[in-house]
């Protein structure tokens, strides 16, 4: 009798799971919207309501924008045609919606650098931190696009998959995204990981790059191919305040050499390198390392 009892509970509770999402939770539009904006700092606009059992409680909201602090431009933060919100539990007793996470579906995401001050998602989550309702935000499958004050960067992230979780004192990130180009159709520079934390204004990043075609990853910087075959992969990590960022790491190159020749054998070798990353200028400097061939690259307007 118990375990027939405890069966038909989980059954009902099954059904109701997966007729949730085809009610419509319209009349908690306005708390939904304001527990939003509570939770984000930022004004929001929202679609469709529905409930959602199965990764809540919470919900399933179509159409939403989230727009960006003025300074910023006139351009939304992100916008995307899904966003799943489920509610921070506690909240359910003090009749405000609070969110423990947002999970952003698919969204198109302005970065914003100004010409002086940080990144509108540094602020943004700044912002939030001060309302003391801060919830975990999740990005999956999204475009990231890159713009310095009102120029929109030709480079960008494609496929990303972004965890932001906050702490008591810092910000835990988890990263994975295609570095890709507007002006390029291939995006085939391989996939780019990072894993580390934001406290403060200071930053600690373990990066990691996937085997890349070196051509490929040369037209990501260049905008154009380079005239060189072969593969690239690195693992390097990124600290420092955000305005003086160093990075120090290394990389592995296999089988380079010009288009017009042939390998008759195999080669690799891995270079250790450090350096600097000024985002505010959009400037790379490295310089190898214990290398018997010192080699030096400075990448300046990074961003076009």
């Amino acid at each position: 009798m118990i375990k027939r009892s405890i069966f038909v509970g989980l059954l009902v509770l099954i059904l109701i799971g997966i007729a949730a999402p085809f009610v419509h939770g319209d009349r908690y539009g306005q708390q939904i919207r304001e527990g939003l904006e509570r939770g984000l700092h930022r004004k929001v606009e929202i679609g469709a309501v529905h409930f959602n059992l199965f990764t809540g409680p919470g919900f399933t909201v179509q159409d939403v924008v989230i727009y960006d602090d003025p300074a910023f431009g006139i351009e939304p933060f992100a916008h995307m045609t899904e966003l799943q919100a489920r509610v921070r539990l506690t909240s359910l007793f003090t009749g405000k919606l609070d969110f423990s996470t947002l999970r952003f579906i698919a969204p198109s995401v302005n970065l914003v650098k100004p010409h002086t001050g940080t990144w509108n998602v540094v602020k943004l989550l700044q912002d939030a931190k001060r309302a003391q309702s801060v919830p975990e935000i999740q990005v999956s499958d999204g475009h990231i696009f890159l713009k310095l004050d009102d120029t929109k960067s030709a480079f960008y992230i494609a496929a990303a998959d972004v965890t932001i979780t906050p702490r008591r004192d810092s910000l835990a990130i988890r990263f994975a995204g295609e570095p890709a180009r507007t002006d390029r159709s291939a995006r085939s520079a391989g996939l780019m990981t990072a894993r580390g934390t934001l406290t403060g204004g200071n930053l600690d990043l373990d990066l990691e790059l996937e085997e890349s075609p070196v051509d490929e990853l040369g037209g990501l910087l260049r905008g154009r191919r380079l005239e060189y075959h072969g593969h690239v992969s690195s693992k390097a990590k990124l600290s420092g305040p955000l305005s003086n960022l160093s990075i120090s790491g290394s990389f592995n190159l296999a089988d380079v050499h010009r288009w017009d020749r042939t390998m008759d054998h195999d080669s690799s070798w891995a270079v250790r390198f450090k350096g600097k990353v000024d985002l505010a200028n959009e400037r790379i400097e490295i310089a190898t390392i214990n290398s018997p061939n010192q080699l030096q690259l400075e990448v300046s307007n990074l961003l076009e």
